[in-house]
């Protein structure tokens, strides 16, 4: 319909998170088993979600987001578990190289740069939603 649609989750995190769970084999996997499980929901995504115009990712090492979710909480979920956030950073990793429009951010900025670092290249799109 020609509207701006802003999520904070796509086909990407769904890719990247399902794609990553070890617990879908009967045996520790390997990564090529883990890239060919991520390409699989990958296609069966696309058939009914399409790529974004722009996906702004927000990068940050495993170690640095681990201590920043254990920060005020006594445990972690199931998902951030170090295993799980390395192998759904490097699904991540390769889902930026399929030669979509992406904005990478350096997530271990000051909350205050992630956030402008991130609107300063939506504010042209942001501006036009309200002319």
């Amino acid at each position: 319909r020609g509207e701006i649609v802003i999520t904070d989750r796509y086909l990407y995190s769904s890719v990247a998170y399902q794609g990553s769970r070890r617990d879908a084999f009967d045996h520790d996997p390997t990564q090529a088993e883990l890239e060919a499980l991520q390409d699989e929901i990958y296609a069966e995504n696309r058939a009914f979600a399409p790529e974004a115009d722009i996906l702004i990712y927000i990068k940050i090492d495993v170690d640095t987001a681990i201590e920043r979710m254990k920060n005020g909480r006594e445990t972690l979920d199931p998902f951030e578990k170090k295993q799980t956030l390395i192998d759904v950073s490097n699904a991540f990793d390769r889902l930026m190289n399929k030669g979509m429009n992406v904005i990478a951010v350096d997530g271990t900025l000051p909350p205050d740069q992630i956030t402008a670092a991130i609107l300063a290249p939506l504010g042209f799109l942001l501006s036009n939603c309200y002319d």
